[in-house]
């Protein structure tokens, strides 16, 4: 419980910081997506990122000034995606953990606007659907995977192994 209470803090942290002090920069990394994706390479289980995720979540909506939960549902498939990567993959190394910051990388900057857009139908205050992929959004990604790599490369050099996630099929036995 002590454990859960400091991510929520060090969320909020990250969010203030992403926020308040990094917003005079055209783009930033996602503090938040770069901490729950370290989460779900280096935790055992899967519930308990699932409040310091939906915390996570939460603060990027109050942040954000999208429609409220935008960013908690873009986050939690995002979460969901990584693990069903960590499922996939044999072993976690760093070309593993890059594929991993990538792709969810992607898919929360594709979310944000396509939620944005369903939202805005349920409301009947429809806006076009838009996904801008520009030279900021390249250059969040690769600050994400930079950061991401930097924070795997430490917590790894300092004893922490990343949780392997095997499919069934990879702990069935070969039958011959």
């Amino acid at each position: 419980m002590k454990n859960i209470l400091l991510l929520i803090l060090l969320l909020y942290f990250l969010i203030l910081f992403q926020t308040g002090f990094l917003n005079f920069l055209k783009t930033v990394p996602n503090f938040v997506l770069i901490t729950i994706l370290t989460l779900a390479i280096f935790q055992k289980r899967e519930n308990f990122n699932l409040i310091p995720l939906l915390f996570g979540g939460f603060f990027l909506d109050i942040f954000s000034g999208l429609p409220f939960s935008v960013a908690t549902l873009s986050l939690v498939l995002v979460y969901f995606l990584s693990l069903f990567l960590l499922r996939i993959f044999l072993k976690i190394n760093f070309f593993e953990v890059a594929v991993i910051f990538i792709l969810s990388s992607l898919l929360y900057k594709f979310l944000i606007p396509s939620f944005n857009y369903l939202f805005g139908l349920i409301s009947q205050n429809l806006q076009p659907w838009q996904f801008n992929f520009t030279y900021l959004t390249l250059i969040e990604i690769i600050l994400n995977l930079v950061l991401g790599i930097i924070v795997f490369g430490l917590i790894k050099k300092y004893g922490l192994q990343p949780t392997h996630h095997p499919s069934k099929r990879q702990l069935q036995p070969a039958s011959r």
